[in-house]
Order: structure tokens, then C-alpha cells, then sequence
């Protein structure tokens, strides 16, 4: 089932793979032809599709899913977990984390995520291992973690990783303040300079709740939309998750000044058959992906009568 055309839906087909490409796509019969000496993978019950995206990840916090879950926003951020994560986050917790993560959604068809958490470079290492596509924010936040002591101190660690993995083709950044309400205006202003100077897309948490609304009124005179407006002068790419509680005003505003890529739900409970992309049936054959030249089809079988 590819993206284009829109709607259409290719039977008795193959995916041609090799070295880390689909070399192909063609009719089974054709592709036996054509690539003989290559693995053939018979999937009968399923659909290829290209790899999803996942927008917005926090993936380590798969370790933490459950906690607290049936709670307002802030109660559950301030009363639960970001006391859990100043107890329990580590460079370990991370990399421990994504890597389930990955296998989550890898089983969904997720080949791709876009996470903004600590450590960074622990949840890198973690989705390579997976063979899965990432970006990774450089976090911003105003208060300590075991990860850093202060939003400049996020920022440069954060800068390091990119420095670090910036010639790595499976991984990419972007920089990531955590919400309006956790970083001030100064780390605002600061992260609309690098996104411009650094050509990096921003990915935050905007307009989630009423709460937040509400608070950004008593505190700044305006909503958080038009907060970040002033904040950054200039457009930059922008990733933004769940902006729920917009005005027309700020919707027109959003429109015109940000692309935004919105949030798939988390790979919580993968289906009894799920579909598959290349990329994630590679990963799951414990391989590193497309190393191994492959025919992958989903030709029906038909039972004999």
C-alpha cells in the first residue's frame, strides 16, 4: 500500500531490498524473475505499508506507563512524575526504556519517532540498536534533573550530542523547550536563535490543557501561542503536539508562521497482525535493517477446495 497515489492498493506485489534500499517495487511473479537468488518472505496475512512516524515520544516513559494516568495534567506532572524521574532517571533507565519502546513500535509498524526526553544520546543508542529512524531533541527546561542543573546546561549538552552523531544517517535533532510554562522567556528567545542559526526544526508541548491557557494569561497578559510569537521573531520549522485550545486568531497565526507535524498515539497495544514496513520486519529478524537482499510480498494465499 503505497503513499502515492492516495488510495491506491497494490495486490500481488513484492518489495525488492537491498544495501539498505527498496531497490523495487513490482508484481510478485515479475520480482521472482527479475531478483532469483534473493530471500523470498511471504507475508499473506498482512499489509506493506511505508514506515509510520511517530511524532511526539517521550519513549523512555514506556517504564512509567500507568502511573498515575487518570489525573489532570499538572497534578500528574508535579505530584507524580517528576518526582519518579528525579528518583529514577538515569542514562541507563534511558537507554533501557527506549529500547522497549522501539520494540513497541516496531511490532505497530513504527519506524520512525521523534523524542524529546533526557539523555539524549542514551535514547539514541537505544533506537540504533533497534535499526530504527530517529530525532532527538536538545531539551530545554528551566529546572534540574539528574541529566543537567539548568536550561543553558540542557542546551549545551543537548548541542554536544548533535556534534557528537551529526554524520549518523538513522538519527536527526531538533530542539526541544519542554512547554511555555517551564521555560522562560530568555531560553524562548535563545532557542529561536539556534533553531534559525542551526536550520533545526523546535518540538514542544503548546495550548494542551485550559490550565495552561489560563495560567499563561494571569502570568504573561496573553496566550501561550502569542507568548512564543513575540519570543521569536523570525519563522522557524516548528513540531508542535496537541494544540487543542486555540483561537481562530492563533490558528490562522499557527497556520502561516509553522509547519506542524502532529502526534500518532504511543505504540501501546500492537494488533494480533499488525501491518509491516521493510524497514520493521528487518529490525524484528534481530538484523541490522536491509542487509540481507529480500523479496518481501503479501500475495494472498488462497485455501484449495
Amino acid at each position: 500500500m503505497p503513499v502515492e497515489p492516495a488510495g491506491s492498493v497494490l495486490t500481488d506485489h513484492a518489495v525488492a531490498v537491498r544495501d539498505g534500499n527498496i531497490e523495487a517495487v513490482l508484481p510478485a511473479g515479475e520480482a521472482r524473475q527479475r531478483f532469483p537468488g534473493y530471500e523470498q518472505v511471504d507475508l499473506p496475512e498482512h499489509v506493506l505499508i511505508p514506515g509510520l512516524v511517530n511524532a511526539h515520544t517521550h519513549a523512555a516513559m514506556t517504564l512509567m506507563r500507568g502511573l498515575a494516568d487518570d489525573l489532570p495534567l499538572m497534578r500528574w506532572l508535579e505530584e507524580h512524575i517528576w518526582p519518579a524521574e528525579k528518583r529514577h532517571v538515569s542514562a541507563q533507565f534511558v537507554r533501557d526504556g527506549t529500547l522497549a519502546a522501539c520494540a513497541e513500535m516496531l511490532r505497530g509498524g513504527i519506524t520512525c519517532f521523534n523524542d524529546m526526553y533526557f539523555f539524549p544520546d542514551a535514547a539514541l543508542e537505544s533506537a540504533l540498536e533497534a535499526g530504527m529512524r530517529s530525532v532527538h531533541g536538545i531539551i530545554v527546561i528551566e529546572f534540574p534533573s539528574a541529566y543537567a542543573a539548568d536550561a543553558a546546561d540542557y542546551l549545551r549538552k543537548g548541542l554536544e550530542v548533535r556534534d557528537r552523531y551529526r554524520d549518523e544517517r538513522l538519527a536527526s535533532f531538533c530542539i526541544a523547550p519542554h512547554a511555555p510554562y517551564t521555560v522562560a522567556d530568555a531560553s524562548l528567545r535563545q532557542v529561536a536563535v539556534l533553531a534559525a542559526e542551526l536550520d533545526l526544526p523546535v518540538h514542544m508541548h503548546v495550548h494542551e490543557t485550559e490550565h495552561e491557557v489560563q495560567g499563561s494569561l494571569a502570568e504573561h497578559g496573553m496566550r501561550p501561542l502569542e507568548r512564543l510569537r513575540r519570543c521569536s521573531p523570525r519563522p522557524s520549522r516548528g513540531m508542535r503536539r496537541r494544540c487543542r485550545r486555540m483561537t481562530c486568531c492563533a490558528q490562522r497565526l499557527s497556520a502561516a508562521r509553522r509547519r506542524s507535524a502532529w502526534a500518532s498515539v504511543s505504540a501501546r497495544f500492537a494488533p494480533a497482525r499488525p501491518p509491516i514496513s521493510p524497514r520493521s520486519h528487518c529490525a524484528a529478524r534481530n538484523s541490522r535493517p536491509f542487509t540481507t537482499p529480500c523479496l518481501i510480498s503479501c500475495t494472498p494465499q488462497v485455501a484449495s477446495t
